[in-house]
């Protein structure tokens, strides 16, 4: 099985597009989402093709392309617009980014959550850049241009990249550029960083946590911790006529839990609830729910005798 990890900034674009005043989508913010949206689902298509793991997230492609993309020109610019699928024109298309950029990084400073998103430029020192790349660089992508020295001290711009990147993402990502990749003929250096945190809506027990199979290909696995948790308002009732030592004449079935969920709002697909076999006499049962492959819940179920004429 490949794991096929994409980061949730599909999504967010599409909810980012609320930008403007009385949350209205502005068309060209919209056009933009669609555009980069396209982009994102066209790229994993072709990397899920591919034999081993995935995982990438199709913000930060489209983040640095697009800021590469300010500064090309002719047949390279119109084969980035076509690769892209942009279709704003070059002035609308770096104000839509710019507009994103300021409503992830969060201006009002209300939101529950932690989500930053910095983009830094790093030029060779002394080595002329268009002046008007650069403002619209800085203006749109707040990405100012940060002179480091590739030529006379390639791996200190690295370690200087590699520290700035570790601060913009609190210590989450370390040595982003590893040695080797940039040498003496580096001029440019676009990076963006994203980070993001956020507490559980319902915290999980450390108590609660317990190992789990993890499967890191087809056929082979490994030991991993799951988060567990055990939620007293997920619950179903079931009444069934019961015989001798309470076994039930009628079995309480995975279907019959997802069913009774469901008539309670909760809609859960059958086969993610983990009994291995009916529910079979009166009484209380605990059964785990795997919700996504590292987090279980556990669901209480009440099986009571039906009353007697």
């Amino acid at each position: 099985m490949k794991a096929h990890i994409v980061s949730p900034f599909i999504a967010l674009l599409l909810a980012a597009g609320v930008v403007h005043a009385q949350d209205k989508i502005h068309p060209d913010v919209a056009q933009g989402v669609k555009d980069n949206n396209r982009f994102a689902l066209e790229l994993y298509g072709n990397l899920a093709a591919k034999d081993g793991n995935v995982f990438l997230s199709p913000y930060s492609i489209s983040t640095a392309l697009a800021m590469t993309y300010a500064g090309a020109k002719g047949e390279t610019a119109a084969q980035m617009a076509k690769t892209m699928h942009y279709t704003l024109p070059n002035d609308k298309l770096h104000a839509v980014f710019g507009a994103l950029i300021r409503y992830q990084n969060d201006p009002d400073g209300k939101r529950a959550y932690k989500l930053s998103v910095a983009n830094r430029l790093w030029g060779q020192k002394k080595y002329t850049f268009h002046d008007d790349f650069l403002q619209l660089i800085k203006k749109n992508y707040g990405a100012g241009l940060q002179e480091v020295d590739f030529r006379q001290d390639t791996d200190g711009a690295r370690k200087t990249i590699n520290e700035w990147v570790d601060k913009e993402t609190f210590g989450k990502i370390k040595d982003l550029v590893p040695e080797g990749v940039l040498d003496d003929d580096s001029r440019l250096v676009l990076t963006n960083a994203i980070y993001f945190k956020a507490a559980w809506f319902d915290q999980f027990a450390v108590g609660e946590t317990k190992k789990g199979d993890f499967w890191t290909t087809a056929k082979e696995k490994v030991q991993a911790e799951e988060l567990a948790k055990q939620y007293d308002g997920l619950s179903a009732s079931f009444t069934r006529k019961s015989g001798e030592n309470d076994q039930l004449f009628g079995s309480v079935t995975s279907s019959d839990i997802a069913e009774a969920l469901g008539k309670k709002g909760f809609e859960l697909d059958r086969r993610k609830i983990q009994l291995h076999e009916p529910l079979k006499t009166v009484g209380e049962f605990m059964v785990p729910v795997k919700l996504h492959k590292d987090v279980t819940v556990h669901l209480k179920i009440v099986i009571e005798k039906e009353a007697s004429e």
